[in-house]
């Protein structure tokens, strides 16, 4: 269990990122710059002080394919190297996830263009790395980066292998194990073994006393070896085995260049010194064929030597014509392998070794076009499905020693079926997952609207744009098919956002209506206003009353610029009218014949008209107008009780008894009665309607039918329809 850290210097610790034997790595943010580091912790043993100087020149080194080195950072009893942060795992890490513990050529190529590339600028800067193996590259994808470039100092064995090595020993070249100086050759010792771990799943030794191997036996070849572990694969080029074996050479002047390496990656060629300097056995059947008793050719010196005391053949006279003889037969059975080796060759070995060629060429380029589209599954399962139907039927029928190849297509397509289903899957759970939680936002947003709707009742297009603005988010939030669960929530959406349309259309047609309306009411009045024969002081009720309604609209109503105008047009009817109610009122009381100014009572007698005078008396003191007994007689009490009753009834205050102040009295049908009128006796012709009641709205029907203006604009804002 790794314990961590609290900080180091100024770099907060923030995860562990891996031990390896170089090491634990973590990664750390610093404080000052935000800056995220790796941080690589050194052994308590290690002199930082020693390290100081190396490490600082360490950090002007500038590789796209290196990984950069920040500094040094010491805090006892910690101390640690600052790298450049990266997040990919090692190449070792990649190998342990796969199902075969191996790589083709194919499939290291593009890491290994990398390393030639940072090798070749660490050695033009004079600068080996001296600790390479599985664990000091980093990759991302095709991406690649060398670490440790710092650490790897500290970590050479001492001479006669009595010191202690963090890394096995079998990634270090003899002279690294012997203790001497890190060199470019102790890199190309170190790569070579690295590839040789890659292409066969094991390290050059891994078995007994590996230090002592290391310096004085020569491994075996990476052929041999992956025949030995039974990997039936693609096999390995030539060329490729030639660099490797000339790469694991003891003596380090044997060993090749970068520069053959990257010759190797362009043409796929090799033009080293061949076996004279290689590192591996190439095969051990010579050997074996010489300890099993197979005749060995001698030397012509030697041969005397066998047949010691035995006769000369030259002495005897036919000795001439039995070696001729001898030697026609042995020139006729060469004659014949060789012939027979020539029809095998062309029929048999020729034909096979193109074919291996093709299939072979054929399985890099499927295995280039993998890597090259790697994530493009189902074109990369075409591709493969494309060879193997190809070269299935020759395979099987007249190669099948070469099954390997094809098998290890098949394996490859399955690998590559696996990733694809795998990516399926992830792409399904993330488009549930998107699903998940687009139905949780959006049935929360669905409440979240319908509240402030409601709340919104009395402010219709407020309300309407909340679920507009609803609706469109949920439309562009899903990029799939909407799902069935919100089938409701968006319904009723639908529903509320139409209804509010609807209400909105019919309110601005009311509006339009109302306006209208009112706009014709208001010409009534105007036109009402101006009759000469109404009094200015019921004029001026009706321009109140009209104001007074309009007051009482709804706000929409009241906020409309035309009833605005109309409300303001009224108003500038009422100073006119006021002067005019100024001049009407009479200032002293009228005789009995000035009280009645209109027909049929203006003709009546004088006591038909004191007859009449005296009902009304007497009316107007039942509703609290008149105080005295009514007698029939014109006087002051007669004058203000007229004037009271006309003003509180919105009629005009002229102190006579005219037609439309006897209706409001409920005087009707009258007729003149001549007769003296006695003190005791009145000769009362009323009629026995009750007083007619004042109709709905803020005019009067007068009995003369004038006008119906008060009725009609009354009805407009309390909803009635008009008659």
């Amino acid at each position: 269990m790794i314990t961590l850290p609290a900080s180091l210097c100024h770099f907060d610790f923030e995860r562990f990122q891996r031990k390896d034997p170089l090491g634990e790595s973590w990664r750390a943010i610093n404080r000052q710059s935000g800056e995220k580091v790796d941080l690589r912790l050194l052994p308590e043993w290690v002199s930082t002080a020693s390290l100081e100087a190396f490490i600082s020149s360490l950090t002007h080194l500038n590789h796209p394919n290196l990984i950069a080195t920040r500094g040094l950072a010491v805090e006892p009893p910690l101390a640690a190297v600052v790298l450049e942060s990266y997040d990919g795992e090692t190449i070792l890490q990649r190998r342990a996830r796969r199902p075969r513990r191996y790589f083709e050529v194919s499939e290291i190529k593009p890491w290994l263009r990398s390393m030639v590339e940072v090798l070749e600028y660490l050695h033009e800067m004079q600068i080996p790395h001296g600790a390479l193996y599985g664990g000091s590259f980093l990759i991302d994808g095709t991406d690649l980066k060398l670490t440790d470039l710092a650490v790897s100092r500290l970590l050479r064995p001492q001479p006669q292998f009595d010191g202690a090595s963090a890394l096995p020993p079998a990634v270090l070249s003899p002279q690294i194990l012997q203790g001497h100086p890190p060199s470019v050759a102790d890199d190309i010792y170190a790569l070579g073994a690295l590839l040789y771990d890659l292409l066969t799943s094991v390290p050059v030794f891994s078995s007994g006393d590996i230090a002592t191997q290391v310096v004085n036996t020569v491994p075996v070849s990476v052929h041999e070896r992956r025949a030995q572990l039974e990997i039936q694969s693609v096999p390995i080029p030539h060329a490729w085995e030639a660099w490797i074996a000339s790469a694991l050479a003891k003596d380090p002047i044997q060993r090749p260049s970068l520069g053959d390496l990257a010759e190797l990656l362009r043409s796929g060629t090799f033009r080293g010194s061949g076996a004279s300097n290689s590192g591996l056995r190439a095969s051990s059947k010579a050997s074996d064929g010489a300890q099993a008793g197979a005749p060995i050719a001698l030397p012509l010196s030697e041969r005397s030597s066998i047949s010691k005391g035995s006769e000369d053949p030259s002495s005897k006279p036919n000795a001439p014509s039995i070696f001729s003889n001898h030697l026609l037969i042995i020139g006729g059975i060469v004659l014949c392998v060789l012939v027979s080796g020539g029809l095998l060759y062309f029929l048999k070995i020729a034909p096979r070794n193109e074919f291996r060629g093709d299939l072979t060429k054929a399985f890099m380029e499927a295995q280039a076009y993998d890597l090259e589209h790697s994530s493009e599954h189902a074109a990369v399962l075409d591709h493969w499905d494309v060879f193997i139907r190809n070269w299935q039927t020759r395979v099987t029928v007249e190669y099948p020693d070469f099954q390997p190849i094809l098998q290890a297509a098949k394996e490859q397509r399955q690998t590559r079926a696996d990733e694809k289903d795998h990516a399926e899957e992830l792409a399904r759970q993330e488009a549930e997952e998107a699903r998940r939680l687009y139905l949780k936002k959006v049935r929360a947003q669905y409440l979240t609207v319908q509240a402030k709707a409601a709340s919104l009742s009395e402010q219709k297009p407020l309300a309407l744009a909340a679920w507009e603005a609803f609706l469109k988010e949920a439309d562009i939030g899903y990029q799939g098919a909407k799902p069935d669960e919100l089938n409701q929530e968006l319904t009723d959406a639908r529903a509320s956002r139409d209804s509010l349309l609807k209400a909105i259309e019919e309110e601005k047609r009311l509006l339009e209506e109302q306006r209208q309306k009112a706009e014709g009411e208001l010409a009534r009045l105007r036109q009402f206003t101006a009759d000469p024969n109404a009094g200015a002081a019921y004029k001026i009720g009706l321009v109140e009353t009209f104001l007074n309604q309009m007051s009482a609209a709804p706000p929409d109503v009241l906020g409309d610029s035309k009833i605005l105008e109309m409300r303001q047009a009224a108003e500038t009817l009422l100073p006119a009218l006021q002067l005019q109610a100024e001049s009407e009122t009479p200032k002293e009381p009228l005789d009995i014949k000035g009280i009645f100014p209109d027909l049929p009572t203006k003709d009546f007698s004088e006591n038909g008209r004191k007859r009449l005078l005296k009902e009304a008396q007497a009316l107007m003191k039942e509703q609290n107008f008149y105080s005295a007994e009514p007698d029939g007689g014109a006087g002051k009490n007669t004058h203000e009780a007229i004037l009271a009753f006309q003003r509180a009834k919105n009629l005009v205050p002229s102190a006579a008894l005219d037609t439309r102040t006897l209706v409001a009295l409920g005087i009707l049908d009258w007729k003149d009665d001549p007769s003296p009128m006695t003190s005791t006796t009145v000769a009362r012709r009323r009629t026995t309607k009750k007083p007619q009641e004042e109709e709905k709205g803020f005019f009067r029907k007068v009995g003369d039918g004038a006008t119906n203006v008060g009725k009609s604009i009354g009805g407009f804002f309390t909803g009635e329809k008009k008659k």
